[in-house]
């Protein structure tokens, strides 16, 4: 009776399996002319045909016996479930003064249903535009439809700070559903998103209640930055110090409670041909919104602001449980790669370590969970390795 659940098991991860497997043979073609290439103003005007599909498909057949799966096979037909795109794509364009400009129509062509494409790109010095959207026929014997208008500005030179903003316009609607601009210089990047949506109340006890009619908000604010430096030499000049850094904020900007700012550090010492040291951390805030609370009216519900430098001590006393606990930064992992070339061998060692939630303590607790592993390659064979394993189910050897 026992072996009656397990073998229906069996068969059932076995089916799963069929249906993943697949054998697909697909083809493309694609056609351009260029009829005006050797007039140089208008030279980007051009015609393309393209057509892609299936030239050989099998499909799991379901009802099959278990582990003997049947499969259909399917050749090529002229049907949308072989014919993936057939288009055919006209685009006048210019080249004054060298920007390239461009007005392009594209239409589909059977046995995909019917739909008409618009995409326009300008070009300036230091600027780009661009507006795309389509007339279609959602559905067979259905009537055409205006898809969204999307257009796309973007100012600024490619390798200094560029200020792009993304506008979307519902036109079979007659509003705006959403806007989002964004700055980028080297590795910083901040953006400003609106979305069509009501408004929202925090109530205690109840959570976050909608309010009003929707219209275009505010929705979220966003910063991101990666740096990564060269830390210089040692004294000596034996060993190579290199870090980086990786922060990631975000703030809703219609329910204030949804904010995250999440950290990730690292430090790598390197001595070249000998040894590789990488040590890295996460650490992540979920209440970013607690140092200023005035500003998104969380005041009026009895939060006093955090003192962000008191809160970021408290994060780093190890010391200290309370101040750990009281911290709003919270130590999502520590991992630590040690890597020893030998002369015909690979050592490498491997720690990994964080808080994991115990849920069979009441109340539940965390705890810092720890793991390592040693691992030997043969460089000759790579596929020759030996490894120790050490988690929180014991020791085990591969």
């Amino acid at each position: 009776h026992d072996a009656l659940p397990i073998l229906a098991q069996r068969e059932a991860w076995e089916v799963q399996d069929a249906r993943y497997r697949y054998e697909r043979v697909t083809g493309s073609l694609r056609l351009t002319a260029f009829p005006l290439r050797n007039r140089w103003l208008l030279a980007p005007t051009s015609l393309s045909y393209t057509l892609t599909g299936n030239l050989y498909n099998t499909v799991y057949r379901e009802g099959s016996a278990p582990g003997t799966p049947g499969y259909d096979i399917f050749w090529p037909d002229w049907s949308t479930d072989t014919i993936k795109s057939h288009s055919l794509t006209a685009t006048l364009g210019i080249r004054p003064y060298g920007f390239d400009q461009s007005l392009s129509l594209t239409t589909t062509l059977p046995p995909r249903l019917e739909s008409y494409g618009l995409d326009l790109k300008l070009a300036l010095p230091y600027a780009a535009l661009q507006g795309t959207t389509k007339y279609y026929r959602p559905a067979e014997g259905a009537g055409f439809l205006w898809d969204v208008l999307t257009t796309r500005a973007t100012l600024g030179p490619s390798g200094g700070p560029t200020l792009t903003n993304q506008f979307v316009w519902d036109i079979e609607k007659g509003y705006a559903t959403s806007n989002s601009a964004s700055l980028v210089w080297g590795g910083f990047r901040a953006s400003l998103a609106a979305r069509r949506s009501q408004s929202y109340d925090l109530v205690l006890g109840s959570g976050w209640q909608a309010v009003g009619e929707e219209e275009l908000r505010l929705s979220e604010a966003a910063a991101s930055y990666r740096a990564e430096t060269d830390l210089g030499l040692s004294r000596d000049g034996s060993v190579r110090f290199k870090g980086t850094l990786n922060a990631q904020f975000s703030q809703s900007l219609l329910k204030a409670t949804e904010s995250v700012l999440a950290l990730t550090y690292g430090l790598t010492l390197s001595v070249p041909g000998i040894l590789d040291v990488e040590i890295a951390g996460t650490s992540q805030n979920s209440s970013v919104w607690r140092y200023a609370p005035e500003w998104f009216g969380m005041s009026a519900l009895g939060f006093e602001p955090v003192n962000i430098f008191k809160d970021l001590w408290n994060s780093l006393s190890l010391w200290d449980p309370a101040a750990l606990r009281s911290a709003l930064f919270k130590l999502k992992g520590l991992s630590v790669k040690a890597t020893h070339y030998l002369e015909d061998w690979d050592l490498v060692f491997e720690y990994k370590g964080g808080p994991e939630l115990i849920t069979t303590a009441t109340p539940y607790i965390y705890e810092f969970i720890s793991s390592f592993s040693l691992l030997l390659t043969w460089k000759a064979i790579p596929q020759i390795t030996s490894s120790v394993v050490k988690d929180k189910e014991g020791f085990r050897t591969k």
